[in-house]
């Protein structure tokens, strides 16, 4: 029987777009929802570090002014790079979804 086990994190960062006329960009408020499938070796220790580390990358950071991470910081990006983030400290099989204060969502 495969076991799952999903853990959410709050974060705030802001975003600097091409778009933007203000100096530093919007700032948003996330809930990013990691959900991982347990496997022989892997606990929720090991999978709550991997969110961290993750998060740690764009938590209280101004994307596009003073944290280049080489995209666009649309929600839709941001969750790509959470994704990646957590699938490099954990596994393939990660699934996230970044739910922004607003109520858009991105998975």
């Amino acid at each position: 029987m495969k076991q799952e086990i999903v853990f959410k994190q709050h974060f705030a960062t802001g975003q600097k777009t091409s778009g933007d006329s203000t100096r530093f960009g919007l700032g948003f408020n996330y809930t990013v929802e990691a959900s991982f499938a347990l496997t022989p070796g892997v606990d929720a220790d090991h999978c709550i570090e991997a969110l961290n580390k993750a998060v740690a990358t764009v938590d209280h950071k101004a994307l596009g002014v003073d944290a280049s991470l080489g995209f666009e910081p649309t929600t839709a990006n941001l969750c790509r790079h959470l994704s990646n983030q957590i699938r490099e400290h954990y596994s393939p099989g990660a699934h996230v979804r970044l739910i922004r204060g607003d109520g858009l969502v991105a998975e």
